[in-house]
């Protein structure tokens, strides 16, 4: 009940301006359960506030996946099915099944709501009674008869009245054929009859069964309506035939119901129609066809809440022509017409914003306009959108600026957008001080969101001009400084809230803040109290980790074959994850033990050490508890901790106190990893601080092992001695991934016949230069660089994926580039072997230098041809067409030289499998590190020796 509350107060917060409040109110209604009811965001849908939800679940601390379940609630209620459908596809959550199945429905995917059903799913148990007479329907004259029948005996629900609809619908012989047998059979035709064979063609149908008339005349319709040279023949025909049986038009399609001279039935109101065509245009049939009856019908309905959402869509589309007289005339007639432009989006998208202004000004008076733009507004204001408005939508902004706060808020930050300062500033100064300060807090926000950082500090340091002690004033100033990794600067403001509102401060935030600042100026070393561990157990390893398998990425993939490599080799590995982190986490039930013969401790304790929001001395301290306990338990003789610092810190200071030899993996830098995301971090104070542990890591172990010759370079150039360092590459499990022939049923999913395609599979982000992929396959298709077309196939997902999608849209090239989401670990071998390469064009950033991904490795071992960037990293990987072939980064060009000089080199794949086999394969590459490891006291060499004595 107290949801209820919640919405009703959050809605009514809003309403009254107090757009904080609401926040606060709307955070507290959210249930935070998958496929619960969720009341405060039904009463903002159901008024079309869209822009001010999603802005909430974007600034609201969610669980991934329930912030990806709610937006795409939000996008299915706007009858965006598509990006609904895009923002959980790849999501497998059993929870979220009712959800996807009813996107899905409203899609019209039948193949997929099929493939859900074979795997024993009740689709038609997620639907409501007319939605499964409606796709059942669909089914049988898409001709999957079995299909359909197997739903109908998986569900519980109107089984008998289903079951009846079935019956009835497929007895009919219109059911039962498609065009081309039925033409072959019945009409004895081997071609598709012209116009002018029509009046042949009538006696050869009159002289059948009616039921085979009945059928013979609606293929005829649903095949040739869309040819304007058959409309007379078909007029004549067919049509004048099924005009005089009604209840046959249901098996017309609707493009033809509007095309040609059917008489519809007086039953099927306007109203209906209207929503029948509008189910079509949303589940993505906007042909021509569909769009001229919507325009047709416009007039003589009454709009509904359902009407005016859809119009919405199709304004946002394109689609809806705004000089259409019928369109003009119902916008003047209906009163509740002008709720469609309500949608902030109108105003921001450039492609209508123009139109849609314009339309506005022509054809409702001043207050009909002041009702669109109120709203439009206040959404704007909580937008996280670039703003670039339309003219008489400005002029209302800027005539109106002091009647209402928030129309000088987006008039201002229109003008900064457009980099019209002066004039911003002009604005501001016409304000009284306390409306001043209220509005640079907000631009700063604003800017913040955009990544503007020194903008948004400008804005708070002028803010501060005007009040200096103020909680929002200091959140802001917080904000900034923590994200450009400001460590001196952040504890200043923590300082300043602590004193003057210190209930205004987040759980554990001075702490953390305060223990940052010591570790950046201060040494600190973490001091133990306990004894050295006397009699190790000699084949005992303890991997301390930051996470392990249940969990699946590249990092928990490279773990598992050291690992169960040492295993072989006759040592007994033990596993610890880091504190602060369990596979639940990401999805996964904790496993009682890791494998066979191999047991983990999964520390976890995150209810009081959260990785990141516990102060790093404290985690520290508790985690070498932690880890001494299992050192006392375990009694390995060696630890083995794999970066980053927060995570083998501790374990390395455990080793050094209790006289273990350890070994830091420095897999990475995490500095650098963040910089590629956020620039302001890199050479920032807390990235030295970064550097620092992980130096101190280097020099707290006895020896370190690293994955690539530039990470090592590295470390030695920041003074950690050559001697101590072992690289220890990237592998891959050769025997597992082979070459195998190419996936019949991918080709045939994704159309692949006789095409080259470029794959990736792995985590989709932004340094990974796959926009450049996109751009080579473009460019390639439309100059005929090469006789065969070229299609990007880009698996998994990650931050840059949606980015990538627009381009594709954009490029005009969505039947060239394929996203198949995220897949199961052990369906990458059938995804790799439709690829013929594998490109990996990684950006000229620092990461990328240093830090070699596992991916090219197991794109060898399945035989692709490989191609890569000139990237340090990569370049340690790849020798030029012994394995691979490299081009310079970031220059398309050259990517497109290297393509076409490698699509038809058929031996270059081949000499990448022996390579790898020879040099990579986990067993070639665990020699390095078995030298830094004391021999195994049953190792099959010991057993030979063992055996030849006696």
């Amino acid at each position: 009940m107290m949801s209820y509350f919640y919405a009703a107060a959050s809605y009514a917060a809003l309403n009254a301006g107090m757009q904080g409040r609401a926040s606060r109110l709307f955070k507290k209604g959210l249930t935070h359960r998958l496929n619960a009811r969720e009341p405060v965001l039904s009463i903002y849908l159901r008024r079309s506030r869209h822009a001010f939800v999603y802005n909430q679940l974007d600034t609201l601390s969610l669980d991934g996946t329930y912030r990806a379940y709610l937006k795409s609630i939000v996008l299915k209620h706007e009858k965006k099915y598509e990006e609904a459908w895009m923002r959980i596809r790849d999501i497998h959550e059993p929870s979220l099944l009712p959800l996807k199945i009813r996107i899905l429905y409203d899609m019209k995917q039948l193949d997929k709501l099929i493939e859900l059903s074979g795997e024993k799913v009740d689709v038609l148990g997620h639907l409501d009674r007319h939605q499964k007479e409606t796709l059942l329907a669909f089914m049988l004259r898409a001709h999957h008869f079995n299909e359909a029948e197997r739903m109908i005996e998986q569900t519980k629900q109107h089984r008998a009245r289903l079951r009846t609809l079935f019956h009835t619908e497929s007895s009919q012989a219109i059911a039962k054929y498609r065009w081309h047998p039925f033409r072959e059979k019945h009409l004895n035709m081997a071609q598709d009859p012209g116009p002018e064979d029509f009046p042949a063609l009538a006696p050869v149908i009159e002289s059948l069964d009616t039921p085979l008339q009945d059928a013979a005349h609606v293929l005829l319709v649903n095949r040739f309506h869309d040819q304007p040279e058959y409309k007379n023949a078909l007029d004549s025909t067919s049509v004048s035939y099924l005009n005089d049986k009604p209840d046959l038009l249901q098996y017309v399609s609707l493009e033809a119901l509007h095309t040609l001279e059917f008489k519809i039935p007086q039953t099927d109101s306007a109203t209906s129609q209207l929503e029948r065509l509008f189910e079509h245009y949303h589940g993505g049939n906007d042909s021509r066809e569909i769009i001229h009856a919507i325009h047709e019908l416009l007039p003589q309905v009454k709009l509904t809440r359902n009407h005016i959402r859809s119009l919405r869509k199709m304004v946002l589309d394109g689609t809806l022509d705004l000089e259409d007289e019928r369109v003009i005339r119902l916008f003047k007639k209906d009163r509740r017409a002008y709720t469609v432009f309500q949608d902030s989006a109108m105003f921001i998208d450039p492609a209508v914003n123009r139109k849609v202004d314009d339309f506005i000004h022509s054809n409702f008076p001043g207050r009909t306009r002041e009702r669109i733009f109120q709203p439009v507004v206040n959404a704007l204001v909580q937008s996280t959108e670039k703003t670039r408005l339309p003219r008489h939508f400005l002029r209302h902004l800027e005539n109106n600026r002091h009647k209402k706060l928030f129309n000088m808020y987006i008039l201002v930050r229109h003008a900064y957008r457009t980099g019209a300062t002066t004039q911003a500033e002009v604005y501001i100064n016409e304000l009284v001080p306390e409306e001043q300060f209220k509005l640079r807090l907000y631009l700063a926000k604003i800017q913040f969101s955009f990544g503007e950082l020194e903008d948004a500090l400008a804005q708070v340091e002028a803010a501060q001009r005007i009040r200096e002690r103020d909680p929002d004033l200091f959140r802001h100033f917080i904000r900034i400084h923590h994200y450009t990794g400001d460590i001196t600067n952040r504890f200043k403001y923590v300082k300043k809230m602590q004193k003057d509102f210190p209930n205004r401060l987040i759980d554990r935030e001075y702490e953390m803040a305060e223990d940052e600042y010591i570790l950046f100026r201060e040494e600190w070393n973490l001091d133990i109290d306990t004894p050295p561990l006397d009699d190790p157990d000699p084949s005992k390893i303890l991997f301390v980790l930051n996470k392990a398998y249940p969990v699946i990425n590249g990092y928990t993939v490279r773990s598992d074959e050291m690992i169960q490599r040492v295993k072989e080799h006759g040592y007994h590995p033990i596993i610890a994850t880091r504190l602060g982190w369990t596979p639940e986490h990401e999805g996964y039930d904790t496993p009682a033990r890791y494998d066979d013969g191999i047991d983990a401790h999964y520390i976890d304790r995150s209810d009081e050490y959260l990785t990141y929001r516990t102060p790093l001395r404290t985690y520290f301290e508790q985690y070498a508890r932690e880890i001494t306990t299992i050192v006392e338990r375990e009694r390995p003789h060696i630890i083995y901790a794999a970066s980053n610092f927060q995570n083998a810190y501790a374990a390395l200071a455990v080793g050094r106190r209790m006289d273990i030899p350890t070994i830091y993996e420095v897999r990475g830098l995490w500095q650098y990893t963040q910089s590629t995301k956020n620039h302001y971090f890199y050479q920032s104070e807390r990235f030295y601080l970064h550097e620092k542990f992980e130096l101190k890591c280097c020099e707290l172990a006895d020896r370190i092992t690293c994955i690539s010759e530039s990470l090592k370079d590295f470390l030695v150039s920041r003074g950690i001695e050559d001697s101590k360092i072992t690289v220890l590459t990237n592998g891959v499990n050769t025997a597992a991934l082979t070459p195998v022939h190419k996936d019949e049923t991918l080709i045939r999913k994704y159309t692949l016949e006789d095409k080259v395609v470029l794959g990736f599979i792995g985590s989709i982000t932004d340094y990974e230069g796959l926009d450049l992929v996109l751009e080579a396959v473009h460019s390639i298709n439309r100059n005929q660089l090469h006789p065969k077309e070229f299609v990007c196939m880009i698996v998994g997902k990650g931050p840059a994926k949606e980015a990538l999608i627009k381009k594709a849209r954009t490029l005009n090239m969505t039947d060239q580039a394929i996203f198949p989401g995220k897949i199961p670990r052990e369906d990458v071998q059938s995804h790799y072997s439709v690829m013929d390469i594998a490109p990996f064009p990684r950006k000229n950033e620092p990461l990328c230098q240093l830090v070699t991904p596992l991916k090219p490795y197991e794109a060898m071992a399945m035989g692709k041809k490989v191609i890569v960037s000139d990237v340090a990293a990569l370049k340690d990987m790849v020798i030029e067409d012994v394995n691979g072939k490299i081009f310079k980064a970031e220059d398309v060009e050259s990517l497109i030289s290297a393509i076409l000089e490698t699509v038809d080199d058929e031996q270059l794949g081949v000499r990448t499998r022996e390579w790898v086999v020879a040099n990579r394969d986990w067993n070639v590459v665990i020699r390095n590190l078995l030298e830094l490891l004391p021999a195994a006291p049953d190792t099959n060499e010991s057993k030979e020796e063992s055996e030849a004595t006696e």
